[in-house]
């Protein structure tokens, strides 16, 4: 018998502690994350009737009962949920189940921090509002707890309600339960209260504050064990003495005192589950399964509670269900108290036959153990102070637990066989005072029922508790049959472990603290160039560091590492058959086997193209020097991390008539150029400064604080050394020089954006005045004080553009001709709406977004509220002829422009008939094609096409006749002098002529006063636009009008 009792032993060991097998494959892994209460006999239905419908699948179950804690244990609620993420770490599994909201909720947050990735089925009651939008990972069943027809009832069968208060703990799903509770009770005109159940409320004096015809509706799990221990036993639901119904959402309370709760059957909740983990395990996603809401619920009624009450079962829903219906008489459980003795041997009994799962000792573990209620004083006589805790006993499911805490036992071994309750009690007491275990022992009793199977053979634990509960002592029963199970599933397991280790793709070690290699697969195996692990293993995992301080490094992490916490990532370079690896190592200490296991992945491609990406990311590849985006960043740094007064200089270097080479001699001949003036800066800039190629043909380089002597001899150097070089093109000998714009920056002074406009700006007053020179940037000089007023226009037009500030006006063009029916048409202008709430005009902007190139970012936004506001006033929209809208040169001269306006336009269901494009003439000369083209697709589409400002290019009439357009708009320096300038007057009337020879209309801009309107309808101008007409407005007004 002592033989078999140290088979038990040993077997119990191996299953709780088995981390030896954490490199070795396993059957389809799942943790069930269990946070309803203890004794809750649905969860122990549920965990069954799951294992249940499985049988049949290889599957491997881990049982982690989840205690929700109050403010009063944050530590130990801390403890409890670093013991889930190391469960979760360590064990890998494949699947989590959870049981309550507060399972879910634990898991979730794990999930948002980054530390689970591992798909979620969760159970239990109203969890939708525990998954946010991000639960992508997540799939399960929902019961969704129904109010209304419980709160019918209670309206029902109390005609002379008071007030109905609802308990809820502090929970986010209790404070979404409020929220419907306040609505329904609304709807059917009962008075309600909600009670909040923290730590620090005083439930006693929320009790006395009741008054007749009142109702408490119990909607915390946990609000049963608070009333349970309140000291003043009157008030103790399980004593069913409360003067008020009780009725409740949860089954707990029902039977203990509760008139009527809800029970959700654990059955079709189970299957359902298994069911869908027998799709994951087929290889579905987790992704299409979703979240189904369940109302199966049962509303239950305790007869001897109506009976109390003076209710009629009449009045009680359809479909209810009595409990209790039979007059069985309910026995106080002071009864069961008084006879102590007798209670005890029962429960010890039952506690053989049932086979309670184990329950562990330090942290979290003791902390589930004293709420379980499996405490007993020293005499053995009390080891179950009431019914409902022995019952409590029996029904705590903590499943296989978490691996034991290693404990010295003692030596003494109990055997003999027992089928008198009587006779267990006195020996375990007898046992007791022979060897009485100090904390942190254990000491165990072996019990055989001779008169049944082994499956009631039970090995029964005895541990005192920490020196807080002095002289109070655990008592654990492990099933010898259930033991037996566990391990031969465990031995299939380990079958399955070994060749998922054996065949894993990752080269895998097994190395003892002198760092011999003890076991490897076969991938490890090819990646050291072996033919077997069987030759890779003895070898020393030192002798394949290819530098010293790895090697020394693993020895002191081999030799002093002593727990299982450790685990260390590391990047080390492997030298195997003549070649450098770069490797990352996970090794992880296993107490157990004391040894450590190796994970390693070779990341030498990976870095190889990370390199190569960094390279592309912040080199110029054609000169080899840092882009733009490399000198910006640095640019920033120095800048952050200077004292506040640091002054360094940017030097802008930029090559003179770059454009000219490259147009004349080819592109090749531009980079041929570019090559050259880098290897140059190369040579003569100083190691302390920073150079890069920032543009087309710039180059930049920040030169740190130093004499200005000192600088000033640097650049001429450059523009010397520059000019000197020359190069021969196809027999033509072409000079090369540069000009040099310097920006003095401070570091409380402005950014790299401002800093780099100052150079900019002073290399190109440099050019101007001839080039082959350096210009700094002053201040004081008109033209930069222009140009830095543009720069900080630049800055504006973003914000603007980000916070929607721009709005769209409109001037109405209108017919001269008085005979010829006024239609809607009009030209769409915009406004900047400043940070104070003033209207901008366009002259203080507009200059500035050209400059910088910000012009295709405003005709986007013009376009796309132009024609959304079409959308949205179909009366308007049916009153309009012709709504023009400008294009810039930069937007017409980029392709990717063009195709998103055609594109949108193909897309807008507007009358296309009834839109205008217009661009200026400069425009549409400097792109003739791009525009020749743009235009006949425009009015392809139906669109029309105007030329704006014509006349006032050299050769208008040259290229006139070559573009596609409907409208001719006659620049206003033509016509602000009409009136009384025979000059304007001939130049007006040769293009109104030129236009109608074409069958073109005319649009006379800036007309200001009737005397011009007057001559433009003599020479037969069509439209006429200006303020004399109508002044720009609001494109809402035209509504109005």
């Amino acid at each position: 018998m002592l033989k078999r009792f140290f088979l038990v032993f040993l077997t119990s060991i191996i299953f709780t502690e088995g981390r030896a097998l954490a490199l070795q494959p396993q059957s389809y892994r799942i943790l069930v994350v269990d946070s309803y209460p203890s004794s809750m006999q649905w969860s122990h239905d549920y965990t069954e009737q799951f294992r249940s419908a499985l049988s049949d699948r290889d599957i491997w179950v881990r049982y982690f009962p989840y205690q929700r804690m109050d403010s009063r244990k944050a530590r130990l609620s801390l403890s409890q949920n670093q013991l889930l993420e190391e469960t979760l770490f360590y064990y890998q599994f494949d699947l989590i189940v959870t049981l309550g909201a507060e399972a879910l909720h634990s898991v979730n947050k794990l999930t948002h921090l980054g530390n689970v990735t591992t798909p979620v089925i969760a159970t239990g009651a109203n969890l939708n509002a525990y998954i946010g939008l991000g639960a992508q990972n997540l799939a399960g069943l929902s019961e969704d707890l129904n109010l209304a027809p419980l709160l019918s009832s209670i309206k029902q069968l109390h005609p002379n309600l008071g007030t109905v208060h609802l308990v809820v703990n502090d929970s986010l799903q209790l404070k979404n339960m409020s929220t419907r509770f306040l609505d329904i009770s609304r709807s059917l005109n009962i008075e309600t209260d909600i009670f909040i159940d923290e730590p620090d409320s005083n439930l006693l004096q929320w009790l006395d504050s009741l008054t007749d015809n009142d109702v408490i509706l119990l909607a915390a799990d946990n609000i049963s064990a608070r009333l349970q221990s309140v000291k003043d036993q009157s008030y103790s639901i399980w004593q069913q003495q409360l003067d008020y119904p009780v009725y409740s959402l949860w089954e707990y309370p029902l039977g203990n005192g509760a008139l009527a709760s809800y029970r959700q059957p654990a059955g079709p909740f189970a299957f359902e589950t298994a069911k869908l983990v027998r799709r994951l395990i087929d290889g579905e996603s987790i992704s299409q399964f979703g979240i189904k809401n369940s109302r199966t619920q049962q509303l239950v009624f305790d007869e001897n509670q109506l009976s109390r009450f003076g209710l009629n079962k009449a009045d009680l829903p359809q479909n209810s269900i009595l409990l209790n219906s039979g007059n069985r008489q309910q026995i106080p459980v002071l009864f069961f108290i008084l006879i102590s003795l007798a209670l005890a041997s029962a429960a010890v009994l039952l506690i053989l036959r049932v086979s309670p799962k184990r329950i562990e000792l330090r942290g979290i573990k003791q902390q589930q153990a004293l709420n379980s209620k499996l405490a007993a004083s020293s005499k053995i006589q009390r080891l179950v102070v009431d019914q409902e805790l022995l019952i409590d006993s029996i029904e705590n499911n903590l499943g296989t637990g978490l691996p034991l805490s290693p404990r010295t036992r003692t030596n003494t071994y109990l055997s003999f066989a027992s089928d008198n309750s009587q006779r267990c009690v006195e020996l375990i007491s007898k046992a007791l005072l022979r060897c009485e275990p100090n904390v942190n022992q254990q000491l165990l009793l072996y019990f055989n029922n001779q008169s049944n199977s082994e499956q009631s053979s039970v090995v029964v634990t005895i541990s005192k508790l920490e020196p807080a509960e002095e002289g109070r002592y655990l008592i654990e029963a492990i099933s010898v049959g259930r033991l037996a199970q566990e391990y031969q599933q465990l031995l299939r397991s380990e079958k399955r472990y070994r060749s998922l280790f054996e065949r894993s793709p990752w080269p895998l070690l097994a190395v003892n603290r002198l760092g011999v290699v003890r076991s490897s697969n076969q991938a490890a195996a090819d990646f050291f160039t072996y033919k077997s692990p069987e030759q890779l293993n003895l070898s020393q995992l030192n002798g394949f560091y290819r530098n010293t301080e790895d090697r020394i490094e693993l020895k002191r992490l081999l030799q002093n590492t002593q727990t299982d916490s450790t685990f260390i990532t590391r990047e080390v370079q492997y030298q195997i058959a003549k070649q450098s690896h770069l490797v990352k190592e996970s090794i992880n200490f296993v107490a157990e086997q004391n040894l450590f296991h190796v994970v390693i992945e070779d990341i030498t491609d990976i870095r190889a193209q990370q390199s190569e990406i960094e390279f592309y990311a912040y080199f110029d590849e054609l000169t080899q020097l840092y882009n733009r985006g490399y000198f910006e960043r640095y640019f920033k740094h120095l800048e952050t991390n200077a004292d506040a007064h640091t002054e360094f200089a940017l030097v802008l270097v930029d090559l003179d008539q770059f454009k000219t080479i490259n147009d004349s001699f080819g592109h090749h001949a531009g980079n041929t150029v570019l090559t050259l003036v880098a290897k140059l800066l190369k040579k003569l800039t100083p190691k302390n400064c920073q150079l890069a190629r920032i543009g087309g043909d710039e180059f930049a380089i920040l030169w740190p604080e130093s004499s200005e002597e000192q600088l000033l001899s640097f650049v001429e150097q450059i523009i010397q050394s520059i000019s000197h070089e020359q190069i021969v093109f196809d027999a033509n000998i072409v000079e090369i020089s540069c000009s040099i714009g310097i920006s003095r920056c401070l570091k409380e002074l402005g950014s790299f954006q401002l800093a780099m406009a100052q150079a900019q700006s002073a290399s190109a007053l440099a050019k101007k005045h001839g080039g082959r020179r350096y210009q700094f940037f002053e201040q004081s000089n008109q033209s930069f004080l222009k140009q830095q007023g543009q720069s900080q226009w630049v800055a504006r037009i973003q914000a603007a553009l980000r916070e929607n500030r721009f709005v769209l006006y409109a001037q109405q063009i209108v017919p001269l001709d008085p005979n010829r029916q006024h239609a809607l048409h009009y030209e769409v202008l915009v406004r900047l709406i400043d940070e104070s709430g003033q209207v901008i005009a366009p002259g203080a902007f507009m200059e500035a977004a050209e400059n910088y190139r910000l012009m295709e970012s405003l005709d986007r936004m013009i376009v796309n509220k132009t024609l959304l506001w079409l959308e949205e006033n179909p009366a308007h929209l049916a009153r309009l002829s012709n709504c023009s809208i400008n294009l810039s040169g930069q937007s017409l001269s980029n392709p990717e422009f063009v195709d998103w306006l055609l594109e949108v336009l193909e897309q807008s269901k507007l009358p296309l008939s009834k839109l205008c494009f217009e661009t200026t003439e400069t425009v549409a000369i400097s792109n003739l094609d791009l525009a020749t083209q743009l235009f006949d697709r425009l009015r392809n589409l139906g669109c029309k096409v105007a030329l704006d400002d014509f006349g006032s290019g050299l050769s208008s009439f040259a290229y006139f006749k070559k573009l596609p357009i409907d409208y001719l708009k006659i620049d206003g320096i033509f016509i602000r002098d009409l009136a009384h300038d025979t000059q304007d007057e001939a130049i007006v009337r040769s293009i109104n002529q030129l236009a109608q020879v074409t069958g073109k209309e005319t649009v006379a801009e800036f007309v200001e006063n009737e005397a011009i309107a007057i001559k433009l309808r003599e020479i037969g101008v069509t439209f006429a636009q200006g303020y004399h007409f109508s002044k720009p407005a609001p494109l809402e007004m035209l509504v109005i009008q």
